[in-house]
């Protein structure tokens, strides 16, 4: 009897971003660009393996955002080179990787490179002024530079990338992993136990898995078997893995089978008023993804992340954290509050038509106040696709709208003011 061949563990990755663009915010050169990309795929195959029965280079193109030393926000599509390697190969050319990543930032001429190891990201600056200075024309590095931490800027703009780009589980765990800075995990909870009424809420052939864990705070990924997201689903699955261990502390993600919808659960239990009553659980939500608005998601996310909280956080500390953040009653107060704090300052710098009212004064008041409160409905009918998003987003209206300048009416002519009147104040 001949025994069974072991797979090849590959328990690390490398992750290698190839720019488009140079420092000076021209196109790299395409035929020296892809010169460069094919040596980077043959470098990285001759460390971590390349061959049929080791992992080989793959390359993504993702939609890069990165902040130049002049405040321009550059985009750019970006290369992802990604393999997977062994603890040996690992152990032999981490420190390799970690050179060649801090000579391309010159020799591309970037302000700065950036690459991944297990999820840790590392920001290498090439020198000051690369000579000669011409895009693909910079000279290899000396010394390993020291690599950045990134600003609270930047982490907010990564922080809203990854909100935006969840779309499957690969992207969900990059937000916890690579962006949040949460440990790795893959493991499936049991649910044999489950009545099959339960289990039927979920995917077919999915189960409740463990995509990150901090310390013992757990993310877990549900994917329901509904096309959309049903909250008489969510809450018995959830119910069911805390009567399952009642110890757990964590954060669930939620999409529907297809993956176009997601939501971020926090599961909170909180004593009721009459004494003897048995604890109630509160559920908050937050929606992410692609289409998705999601400034107030990440001002309230953004305090999760470990590199702020400390690696020796420990799970009740970061439930604790994660109530706060999903706490329902500080997002409304300080929603109310920047509302307050615009009107009080805009009602000294609007003017509107002349009207009958007398009182100039509470004519404008009057006026600002029917403004931004149509405003908030139109943002609410949004936010419920009762409006297309693309009646607020810049960049689709530049093609249709004659002038989009801040001092300009277009906008509310043509949106807003045929919202207000031609379409919400229409008979059912």
């Amino acid at each position: 009897m001949t025994s069974k061949p072991k797979p090849t563990e590959l328990d690390h990755v490398f992750e290698l971003f190839v720019p488009t663009q140079c420092r000076c915010h021209k196109e790299l050169p395409q035929a020296e660009r892809d010169e460069v990309l094919n040596e980077v795929k043959s470098t990285m195959a001759g460390w971590f393996g390349g061959t049929s029965t080791s992992s080989k280079p793959q390359v993504d193109r993702v939609e890069g955002g990165y902040l130049h030393d002049n405040g321009d926000l550059a985009k750019e599509p970006v290369d992802v080179v990604r393999v997977f390697a062994t603890n040996d190969a690992f152990e032999s050319h981490q420190e390799d990787f970690s050179e060649y990543v801090a000579k391309l930032a010159n020799r591309l001429t970037q302000e700065m490179m950036l690459c991944r190891i297990d999820g840790k990201q590392l920001l290498y600056r090439s020198d000051d002024d690369p000579k000669p200075h011409r895009c693909m024309g910079g000279k290899y590095g000396g010394e390993l530079p020291t690599p950045l931490q990134p600003d609270e800027l930047s982490r907010r703009r990564s922080l809203h990338a990854a909100l935006q780009g969840i779309g499957d589980i690969r992207n969900v765990r990059d937000l916890f992993c690579n962006v949040l800075h949460y440990e790795y995990s893959n493991e499936e909870l049991a649910t044999a136990t489950w009545p099959e009424k339960l289990g039927a809420f979920l995917a077919p052939r999915t189960m409740p898995k463990i995509i990150a864990d901090q310390n013992g705070f757990k993310i877990i990924y549900l994917q329901l078997a509904a096309d959309y997201l049903r909250r008489g689903h969510e809450r018995p699955l959830i119910q069911r893995i805390l009567k399952d261990d009642p110890t757990l502390r964590g954060l669930f993600v939620v999409s529907d089978c297809n993956q176009e919808q997601w939501h971020l659960v926090n599961a909170k239990y909180e004593e009721e008023q009459e004494e003897g009553q048995r604890k109630r659980l509160h559920l908050r939500r937050m929606r992410v993804g692609r289409d998705q608005s999601m400034r107030t998601a990440v001002e309230r996310l953004e305090r999760l992340d470990i590199e702020l909280a400390g690696d020796e956080i420990n799970a009740g500390q970061l439930q604790v954290l994660h109530d706060e953040a999903f706490d329902v009653d500080s997002v409304s107060k300080e929603f109310f509050a920047e509302i307050s704090n615009w009107y009080f300052w805009a009602l000294s710098e609007v003017e509107f038509p002349t009207d009958v009212e007398a009182d100039d004064e509470k004519h404008r008041a009057t006026s600002l106040i029917r403004l931004l409160t149509r405003i908030i409905f139109c943002w609410f009918l949004k936010e419920k696709g009762l409006i297309p998003v693309n009646l607020f987003q810049e960049k689709n209206l530049r093609d249709t709208l004659v002038n989009l300048d801040d001092d300009s009416c277009t906008y509310h002519q043509a949106i807003l003011q045929n919202l207000f009147f031609a379409t919400l104040n229409q008979r059912m």
